[in-house]
């Protein structure tokens, strides 16, 4: 049985109290509205949507951008640096096309959100909505959760560039729609911690897809417990 299966069948009460210590987080990129209890009170019947605006990239290459372009020949060099790096990095995502095709990340992130959501006990039901300005019309529901993930895949983990880390860039907002506004906002970038070599993962598709899952489940995790708790 794949490892990540067999964490899923953890109590989720045991995984929250791990989320800071497993799952790094970068400074939020964006803007950040705290929520307030008074708010999250007014929201009894919450909906629950994901965006996925690109599929899988790497960025490894242009992770290591040197700025040597710009020193050559200034924007132009740059704009030629970048590309040289661009093609890079798609060359090697390619290698990864196949294994991510197969991989529902916005299926995976509700349905752990909506987890962690009940295990939080805040709200009294919880569904998915595939359409946040649908939800946001509709009468059944007092608010709406909508996960971005604006950007994923392998980034180069700091401090050394022979391994990569997967990594999900996050606009999470909840909009209470009693006063039609968000009430709580984070842009962040989240970074599974650990890291491979390249050549690792391109070989092992289920150890790809270990890693991915896993990180994907901390991630919803740690969305939900800053939402709620922070």
């Amino acid at each position: 049985m794949p490892s990540y299966l067999f964490s899923r069948r953890l109590s989720r009460s045991l995984i929250f109290l791990f989320l800071l210590l497993t799952f790094s987080c970068a400074t939020q990129t964006g803007t950040k509205l705290v929520s307030e209890e008074s708010q999250l009170a007014q929201i009894h019947r919450l909906g629950v949507s994901i965006i996925e605006e690109t599929g899988f990239q790497v960025f490894i290459s242009k992770d290591q951008m040197t700025g040597i372009g710009a020193n050559a020949g200034g924007l132009v060099g740059l704009a030629v640096e970048h590309h040289i790096r661009e093609n890079k990095d798609q060359a090697v995502a390619s290698q990864f096309e196949t294994v991510a095709a197969k991989i529902n990340l916005k299926a995976f992130l509700l349905e752990n959100t909506i987890d962690y959501l009940n295990q939080a006990g805040k709200f009294d039901s919880i569904v998915g909505v595939a359409d946040p300005n649908t939800a946001s019309a509709n009468p059944d529901l007092d608010g709406v959760m909508t996960l971005t993930i604006k950007e994923w895949g392998l980034h180069v983990c700091p401090g050394n560039k022979e391994l990569v880390q997967i990594a999900f860039n996050i606009n999470s907002t909840l909009l209470l729609k009693q006063t039609n506004a968000s009430i709580w906002e984070r842009d962040d970038q989240y970074y599974a911690g650990k890291c491979y070599a390249l050549q690792e993962l391109e070989s092992n598709s289920e150890l790809f897809k270990g890693i991915l899952h896993s990180a994907m489940d901390t991630v919803s995790g740690r969305i939900v417990n800053e939402m709620i708790f922070q």
